[in-house]
């Protein structure tokens, strides 16, 4: 489906073609210089008025622009005097060898039409890679559905996507996309995710997990229960998110802003202290200038000087402040998107890179967060009280134990419960039958002393946790549950710690299963039996020696995670903390984490690594221009190789495996180009 060719419009054709007529005007004009029958003014004023005219009109557009609308002076106006005064010069040139017959300083048409080509050639290759790079976001656009199957009453009503509500059933046949986010109703089912990364990517769905929309299902007919607005759906924000990122301002672009607005004058100005040096004193200097051996300074030092001055306006390169940046966060959310990363705030860029501490809630993060019932002790019509606080509450304990009870017993009676409240660190509060019922941690049970009506179940198993029901602050059932370390948390956690991040958890788990923790995962510190108004105040206190990414996906995170100097959120985990965090990890993978730090200090690498080469590149080639090294149409040459190296760096941050970057690599520029 994204290898579909894409069309060219009227537009992009004429582009192309009007590139080709004048790559074949500039070889023709190049050629043309010496004694043959293309050395004629006639010939070469009219081939260059085409090249700058009808193929670069866009440049004189972009420098009025400049003019007038944003009353500044950037990189077209220094390309618009480095074409045009070469041209009304050799204009003026060839009317003087027309009319008086004067044998001048040969008119330098060639220059104004190589100038003009390389900086366009430079600017449609830009044009390229970033329309490329925003395929991605036009191909998921593509991806939405715009009907829904709605299933009502038994009747299936197709109607607009769009047009869904929260809790609406809908059918999705099979090879249909996913109208829009929702659980899974039937047992099973099999999606194709190449909507989220590109690639082919199926993915095996259990009853009760969520789908996202635009997501494709490979399987049989299923139905799904619509939990988020279509405006609101993961790909929506995807999307948006996306073009937000490229539009993102860091810390370092406003400073560039600041110098870009002073560049070009200063430019202009040395441009004219070279001219007025060579026109004055040029016979008392080293002619370097490579033509002027040919010429008579005497007679011919205003062309000469001109010559010097133009060299120096079109090697100048202001493009670090046009694409160096702005280039690199777009090849970043195309990066994002395809390692299930979504990006909420551009300042994460400024954020990440200074960071150097990550501290991690434990369940739904390092741990599955998909517990499993160890065992239940008491009676029946307790478990079915328990079952219908759980019913109420999004507590991952509560899911689930819900999941697991009516995958079990689908006949289980629901009970109505008057009063629902959820006590934040204590658990859950309800009426039934005018009596109290709470479910409560083992934590609480041991802080308040809480009798029980048996004997209770200890366990030396790790990652155990228990939950009690009370029935008037009396244990009447005791559900143990069990919970497993993610797969890959073992490999990005060790991974984390050779990039030189200290590891911290923070669980209101008991201090047994932290300290498993801190032993199998190699956690620098844990806190174990936090509270949920404590792990603003453990952030606060770990950031006083350190920068502090905190991971989290509950309620009970989203004042840690505003705390934290950047903040990651699970995409299982509550839609305040995802609205919260600088990142949210679409995939609940850890690995993910790890791509989103890396992904973020590899575009900061590289953008070191544009400035480095555009400063680089101006400190070299202005000299060498305003003395007369460097001809002018070499300098524009020059400067359309420094815009595509720039182009070509950002595009193998696009290309480069994540698992590249590690802490000992050395900053470095990136010459190489990569096919996209």
């Amino acid at each position: 489906m994204f290898k579909e060719k894409e069309k060219l419009s009227s537009k992009e054709i004429w582009k192309w073609t009007n590139l080709a007529i004048s790559i074949c005007l500039v070889i023709l004009l190049l050629v043309g210089i010496g004694k043959n029958p293309l050395d004629n003014e006639i010939f070469q004023f009219l081939a260059t008025s085409y090249v700058l005219f009808a193929f670069g009109y866009w440049v004189y557009v972009a420098a009025w622009n400049e003019w007038f609308k944003s009353h500044s002076l950037g990189m077209n106006t220094l390309i618009t005097f480095g074409t045009l005064i070469p041209y009304f010069y050799s204009f003026y040139l060839a009317i003087e060898t027309w009319t008086h017959h004067n044998e001048l300083f040969s008119p330098f048409f060639s220059t104004a039409a190589t100038i003009m080509l390389v900086i366009s050639i430079g600017e449609n290759i830009n044009y390229y890679f970033h329309k490329r790079l925003n395929t991605k976001i036009s191909d998921m656009n593509k991806q939405k559905a715009e009907n829904a199957n709605l299933l009502v009453n038994n009747e299936i009503k197709v109607i607009l996507a769009k047009d869904l509500k929260i809790d609406d059933l809908v059918i999705v046949k099979k090879g249909e996309i996913v109208p829009a986010d929702g659980i899974l109703l039937s047992d099973y089912a099999t999606i194709d995710e190449s909507t989220f990364n590109g690639e082919i990517n199926y993915t095996e769905k259990q009853k009760g997990d969520l789908i996202f929309g635009g997501v494709i299902n490979t399987s049989d007919t299923f139905e799904l229960k619509i939990t988020t607005l279509y405006k609101n759906s993961m790909i929506n924000q995807l999307i948006n998110k996306a073009q937000r990122v490229q539009g993102a301002k860091l810390a370092i672009t406003k400073k560039l802003d600041k110098i870009a607005t002073w560049f070009t004058p200063i430019i202009l100005l040395i441009s004219i202290v070279f001219f007025l040096i060579q026109y004055y004193v040029g016979y008392a200097l080293p002619n370097c200038l490579i033509i002027s051996k040919h010429y008579d300074w005497y007679k011919d030092r205003l062309s000469i000087s001109i010559y010097y001055a133009i060299g120096v306006l079109v090697g100048a390169c202001p493009c670090v402040f046009g694409i160096a940046i702005p280039i690199v966060l777009v090849a970043s959310s195309g990066k994002f998107l395809k390692h299930s990363i979504l990006l909420n705030k551009g300042k994460t860029f400024d954020s990440v890179k200074n960071t150097n501490a990550i501290a991690f809630d434990k369940t739904g993060t390092i741990t599955e967060g998909k517990f499993r019932i160890e065992h239940i002790h008491g009676k029946d019509e307790y478990k079915e009280i328990f079952y219908a606080l759980s019913k109420l509450s999004n507590h991952p304990l509560s899911q689930s134990f819900v999941k697991t009870i009516e995958a079990d017993d689908k006949n289980i009676n629901y009970l109505k419960i008057n009063n629902f409240k959820e006590l934040p660190g204590i658990g859950l509060l309800g009426e039934y039958n005018k009596k109290t019922y709470k479910v409560v941690s083992s934590s609480y049970v041991q802080a308040n002393n809480i009798k029980s009506e048996f004997a209770l179940c200890p366990t030396d198993k790790p990652l155990i946790t228990f939950s009690y029901l009370l029935e008037n602050d009396v244990i009447v059932l005791e559900v143990q549950f069990i919970d497993a370390i993610k797969s890959n948390a073992y490999d990005s956690l060790k991974e984390l710690k050779s990039m030189g991040y200290k590891l911290f958890l923070i669980t209101g788990d008991n201090e047994f299963n932290a300290k498993y923790l801190k032993k199998e995962l190699g956690f620098d510190k844990v806190y174990a039996k936090v509270l949920p108004n404590e792990k603003y105040n453990i952030i606060k206190e770990i950031q006083k020696e350190n920068d502090v990414i905190f991971v989290g996906d509950g309620l009970n995170d989203i004042e840690a995670l505003q705390q934290a100097n950047v903040s990651i959120a699970m995409n299982s985990g509550n839609n305040i903390s995802k609205s919260v965090s600088d990142f949210i990890v679409l995939d609940d993978d850890v690995q993910s984490v790890v791509d989103a730090i890396k992904i973020i200090k590899q575009a900061i690498k590289t953008i070191k690594a544009n400035l480095i080469w555009a400063l680089l590149y101006n400190i070299l080639i202005i000299p060498l221009a305003g003395v007369g090294i460097i001809m002018p149409i070499i300098s524009a040459i020059l400067m359309g190789v420094s815009d595509f190296v720039l182009v070509s760096n950002s595009m193998i941050l696009k290309a480069l495996p994540v698992k590249w970057y590690t802490s000992t690599h050395k900053e470095h520029i990136l010459l190489n180009t990569i096919k996209l």
